[in-house]
């Protein structure tokens, strides 16, 4: 999915400038909240055709990222002219909560190695058992 917006953003957000180089640029940005993730793809380029729709005008890379995210994911994907020129490409995913078992350290969890008394770190493990 960010692989197909940001290669639309590059190909036809972004015009020709003066010299052999685009110009313009390309924001991409990405924010987990309560139950949802969102991720925006804008470029300053050239911006959307007149009259643009995405339900007439999308190409087949775009219809395909819109049935991942609203069918396949249950998503939200919304495609606007930027204020100030360019697109703007918001998308917005549900997110369940993984369930990590209570015996198993939680991620970011430094005391994990206390409760079995042992270390990750097998050569650590095996100067204790013989020193």
């Amino acid at each position: 999915m960010l692989t197909e917006l940001l290669q639309n953003a590059l190909q036809h957000g972004l015009v020709t400038g003066p010299g052999p180089a685009p110009a313009g640029s390309v924001l991409v940005q990405a924010a987990r909240g309560p139950g949802q993730l969102k991720v925006r793809v804008e470029d300053n380029g050239a911006g959307l055709p007149e009259g643009f729709s995405l339900d007439a005008h999308a190409s087949l890379g775009l219809q395909i990222v819109r049935t991942l995210v609203e069918s396949e994911l249950g998503g939200q994907l919304a495609i606007r002219p930027r204020p100030g020129g360019g697109t703007s490409v918001r998308v917005s995913l549900p997110v369940n909560a993984i369930a990590i078992p209570s015996d198993q350290p939680k991620p970011g969890d430094t005391d994990s190695g206390r409760d079995s008394g042992g270390s990750e770190n097998p050569a650590a493990a095996g100067k204790a058992a013989t020193g």
